[in-house]
């Protein structure tokens, strides 16, 4: 499953490699963004338990459609999900 994990302020270079499961983008406002598909459960817990080991702080956590699936219900409501305007928003 698609997920879309938003994390207050910028990803210091050094842990990106920490998060090779995900895409990372930055947001105007300054903040992180990991897109990844993650296979299960325990592939997500594993994610956000990094994410609070390196103390970074989660702001929103949205599952997003997977490749080819109806965007209808994403929560940016656009596809394709890494061009969301509305980022910031989650």
């Amino acid at each position: 499953m698609n997920y879309l994990i938003k994390l207050k302020g910028r990803l210091r270079p050094v842990l990106s490699g920490w998060f090779a499961d995900c895409r990372i983008e930055a947001t105007p406002a300054g903040d992180t963004l990991l897109i990844g598909d993650l296979p299960d459960a325990a592939a997500l817990y594993g994610l956000l338990a990094r994410c609070r080991d390196y103390g970074l702080e989660l702001i929103a956590l949205s599952p997003l459609p997977a490749e080819g699936e109806n965007y209808e219900n994403c929560p940016c409501r656009i596809n394709p999900p890494d061009q969301c305007p509305r980022a910031d928003d989650l």
